[in-house]
């Protein structure tokens, strides 16, 4: 990549100073946030936000000799909710399987232009031959019509698997998220409590980039309002921006050393001092040809 950082860039998990020109940092320390517009509660994907004046009111700390009320149940974790997911996710997948789908008009039209209308006894001249006729017709009916139920369970089974697929490939985004920005599971689980509308949270958990865009909208809450507001064509488009902006800062890689010099070849072994010698040994290495 260029020394020049593309404006618009958000790079996710970098240090400040290395944000993009005009780029959200996304390390920074979260300010507080503001209360959603109109009253608005944040609440879970898919549910109606809460009635703000229904919510129950902290009450002031008990003296010790007081009997405290019995301890509140904890919130679930991330990992319970992610669990409770997938359980759902089976069930759906369950109740496919043993559920016929689609509309029982539209499966008669289909049967129908599949087989023919049925036969009209003004088009026989003999009785017996348009019972026989109507014999055959609801034969070809029950079969066409079984067909249509097995194709129509065979989608819905492939959708909700696809589904759990998608979910499961979401997670694992997720985990690399978690990974790669020190604060993620920190602002992802600050988050959870949102209401995401659900073309808004199946863009998010179909798209290659669903963890940083996770991530991005749990730490710009602003952000998630506005695609919430929109019509699902417009909010593809808006998360199709936020893909080709969205990326993780590169690891700093502490270069490695150079590999030591190899040492430099030395010269030939000297050979025999003659002067060294004893006069057998002379006379052995002058007909060996040395000196020559």
């Amino acid at each position: 990549m260029d020394d020049t950082m593309d404006e618009n860039l958000i790079v996710l998990g970098a240090p400040a100073e290395t944000q993009a020109a005009g780029g959200e940092t996304s390390v920074a320390t979260e300010a507080p946030e503001a209360a959603p517009a109109d009253g608005a509660a944040a609440a879970t994907p898919g549910t109606e936000p809460a009635d703000p004046a229904a919510a129950p009111k902290p009450e002031a700390p008990k003296a010790d000799d007081e009997e405290g009320e019995p301890e509140k149940p904890k919130k679930r974790s991330g990992i319970q909710r992610m669990q409770d997911r997938i359980h759902r996710l089976e069930a759906e997948l369950a109740a496919s399987r043993s559920q016929p789908t689609g509309d029982s008009a539209d499966r008669k039209a289909a049967v129908e232009k599949e087989i023919g209308a049925p036969p009209k006894e003004s088009d026989f001249e003999d009785y017996a031959a348009f019972e026989d006729a109507k014999a055959d017709y609801r034969i070809c009916k029950a079969l066409a019509e079984q067909r249509h139920a097995d194709r129509e369970t065979s989608n819905a089974t492939r959708q909700a698997e696809a589904r759990q697929e998608a979910m499961e490939a979401f997670q694992d985004r997720l985990d690399d998220v978690r990974e790669a920005i020190p604060d993620a599971d920190k602002v992802l689980k600050a988050a959870q409590e949102r209401e995401v509308k659900p073309h808004v949270s199946e863009l998010v958990v179909e798209s290659e980039k669903g963890g940083l865009l996770a991530y991005y909208l749990a730490k710009n809450p602003g952000e998630l309002a506005k695609l919430n507001g929109m019509s699902p064509l417009q909010a593809a488009k808006a998360v199709g921006a936020l893909e080709h902006r969205l990326t993780l800062a590169k690891p700093n890689r502490t270069p490695s050393a150079p590999a030591p010099a190899k040492p430099l070849a030395g010269s030939a072994a000297p050979g025999p001092d003659p002067s060294k010698m004893s006069l057998a040994e002379y006379e052995k290495w002058r007909s060996g040809g040395g000196g020559r």
